[in-house]
């Protein structure tokens, strides 16, 4: 899937631990300048003075890459107010907030399309992409990077439960390519977990027999190609 993409020929150090060289042409910038958050405060509670909505919850955003109208919501109520604030759109990225593991944090997923009843519930934070900064689909699969993903995991605290202040969360940062490359990455990523999942949903027999090895390769193959593309080793402008 990758024999034909060669590194940018110029690269530059990012300046961050865990993002280490990017293209020299990239910036890198903090999660609170490429998309605004909210942290959603709508619980699970059904009330009688409040509006009936259908409410996405921490399993929807961890099981899933892509949310929809299509999917299964929990139906609850909120006010007026929370619905105006945590009502999503078509390009929000959700990420998880709250995990008993200290490494199972800021797990994203995109809002691929939404109606006027979802709502983004408790444990979750709301991104909204800056478009001039940011392209949705790249947000997403940059904040699925373990570049990305490890700055989450450190900045995590707790003991029996481990959570992200909004602080943490707002400080992370990512690299940032041209839009125009922004948008060639996340669909050239798209394109193969695609492929994958595909290859692992025919060969799920196969990995049911070898106890799952061959699905963690598989996974772990995605994770390091993420990580990969999003940082600027591979090159996938055609």
């Amino acid at each position: 899937m990758t024999a034909n993409l060669k590194p940018y020929p110029h690269r530059k150090d990012s300046g961050v631990q865990w993002l280490g060289e990017i293209p020299a042409h990239w910036t890198v910038a903090r999660l609170r300048d490429v998309a605004a958050m909210r942290v959603s405060n709508v619980d699970k509670h059904t009330r009688q003075n409040e509006a009936p909505v259908r409410l996405c919850n921490y399993m929807d955003v961890y099981h899933n890459e892509r949310i929809t109208p299509a999917m299964p919501f929990m139906r609850s109520t909120a006010s007026a107010g929370q619905i105006e604030r945590y009502r999503l759109r078509p390009g929000d990225v959700l990420i998880t907030k709250d995990s008993e593991i200290w490494n199972d944090i800021g797990v994203p997923a995109l809002v691929e399309s939404a109606d006027s009843t979802m709502v983004c519930g408790y444990h979750l934070a709301l991104l909204r992409p800056r478009l001039e900064r940011v392209q949705p689909g790249y947000l997403f699969r940059a904040l699925q990077s373990t570049a990305v993903a490890r700055q989450f995991h450190v900045r995590a605290n707790g003991v029996t439960r481990f959570g992200l202040t909004q602080t943490a969360i707002k400080a992370v940062r990512l690299p940032v390519p041209p839009l125009t490359e922004q948008a060639a990455i996340a669909r050239f990523l798209d394109h193969v977990v695609r492929r994958i999942q595909r290859y692992v949903s025919v060969k799920q027999k196969l990995i049911t027999l070898l106890d799952g090895q061959k699905k963690g390769l598989l996974i772990e193959y995605r994770d390091r190609l993420i990580a990969d593309v999003v940082t600027g080793k591979l090159n996938v402008r055609r």
